[in-house]
C-alpha cells in the first residue's frame, strides 16, 4: 500500500530496455538504467502525497502525468510499447495504457520530508530516461520532448479519452 505521505517514487518498467532501444535512447549516449527483477528504472518523481500522485499516474489521463504522456508519445512515434511483447502491450487509448501500466510497472517509493530535493538527488545518481523536466539539456530528453509535441500537437481522437474505471 502506498502511503499518502510526502516522498519520492521510481517506476521500474518491464520491457524498459526495448522501449529505450526502439526510441533511440542508447544511440543518444544514454547510460544503462538501474535494473531490478528484470525491470528498468525509467522515471523518478516526487509528491507531497504519494498515494494521490499514484492515482494520477495510473488512473487518470496523460494530462495529469508526464510519465503517461511520454509512454503514449513513445508508442505513437516509435511503437515502443508494442515492441516489448509484454502483457497488454497493444496500447490504443488511456484505458489500455492503464492496463499495460498495471501489468508492467513496479513502483518503489521512499517517504521523505523534502521530496523535491530528494528527487533531484536521485536523478543526479540514477539515469531516469523518461524524466525530461530536470534533464532538459540531455539529447534524449530533447528527442522525447519532440515526440511529445508531435503526438499532442493535434487533439487526440475522442476514443482516447474514454473514462477510466479502477478495477
Amino acid at each position: 500500500m502506498v502511503p499518502n505521505d510526502p516522498g519520492v517514487y521510481l517506476f521500474f518498467v518491464r520491457g524498459g530496455t526495448v522501449i529505450l532501444r526502439a526510441s533511440g535512447y542508447f544511440r543518444s549516449g544514454g547510460g544503462q538504467p538501474l535494473e531490478v527483477d528484470g525491470r528498468q528504472h525509467l522515471y523518478t518523481g516526487a509528491a507531497d502525497k504519494l498515494q494521490r500522485r499514484m492515482k494520477q499516474h495510473f488512473l487518470r489521463d496523460h494530462r495529469s502525468s508526464s510519465f503517461r504522456t511520454s509512454l503514449h508519445a513513445l508508442e505513437r512515434i516509435h511503437h515502443a510499447l508494442s515492441r516489448t511483447g509484454t502483457a497488454m502491450c497493444k496500447v490504443r487509448d488511456e484505458r489500455t495504457l492503464s492496463r499495460w501500466m498495471s501489468r508492467n510497472v513496479t513502483i518503489a517509493f521512499e517517504p521523505h520530508a523534502d521530496p523535491f530535493n530528494r528527487e533531484k538527488e536521485l536523478l543526479h545518481f540514477y539515469p531516469a530516461p523518461l524524466n525530461i523536466a530536470l534533464q532538459s539539456s540531455q539529447p534524449y530528453s530533447q528527442h522525447l520532448s519532440a515526440c511529445r509535441e508531435r503526438t499532442f500537437e493535434k487533439r487526440l481522437p475522442r476514443h482516447w479519452y474514454r473514462p477510466l474505471r479502477p478495477r
